[in-house]
């Protein structure tokens, strides 16, 4: 029996394979090429937004933070702004009220916020994200997870500012 693929078994073969691709780019931080993939990757959740199918509004936070982190890295600190807000806002909006956990990605986005308003001297608003940061990462259960870094990560960059005031 041949089974058949639907469009949207073809969108998810579509979107892991540019999320993959876009992942090993910032690993080995050629973050112009991870940008591309990137680009690519929220153009298809941007389009299936609008669908409110669970995957893709995860698909869309997931990818709003990944250009937040590339951009970040590329120095282009108001548009990394930008798309944290957007991936925040986004789990916020739609996410949130799903009950979906993604702590580990949105706290990874509270880090790059805190970083940049660090970066423009803001520094009671960089402790706010660290800290939210640091507690979405306490929430995540899973033993391999980056978010033990992240712990790490966090409360070196506290301590850090603590000793700044």
């Amino acid at each position: 029996m041949i089974e058949q693929r639907s469009d949207f078994d073809d969108e998810m073969t579509i979107t892991s394979i540019n999320d993959s691709i876009c992942w090993y780019y910032i690993l080995i931080d050629d973050y112009l090429t991870a940008l591309h993939y990137c680009q690519k990757l929220l153009l298809i959740y941007k389009r299936f937004k609008s669908n409110n199918k669970q995957h893709y509004i995860e698909g869309y936070v997931k990818t709003c933070g990944r250009l937040g982190l590339i951009l970040y890295k590329l120095d282009d600190y108001i548009e990394s702004f930008t798309y944290c807000i957007k991936s925040i806002n986004t789990y916020n909006d739609c996410l949130k009220s799903l009950y979906i956990v993604l702590n580990t990605a949105i706290a990874d986005v509270y880090a790059i916020l805190a970083d940049i308003y660090f970066k423009f001297n803001e520094i009671s608003l960089a402790y706010n994200c660290y800290l939210e940061a640091l507690k979405l990462f306490h929430r995540n259960t899973d033993p391999d997870s980056l978010s033990h870094k992240g712990i790490k990560r966090v409360h070196k960059l506290l301590k850090q500012l603590k000793h700044m005031n």
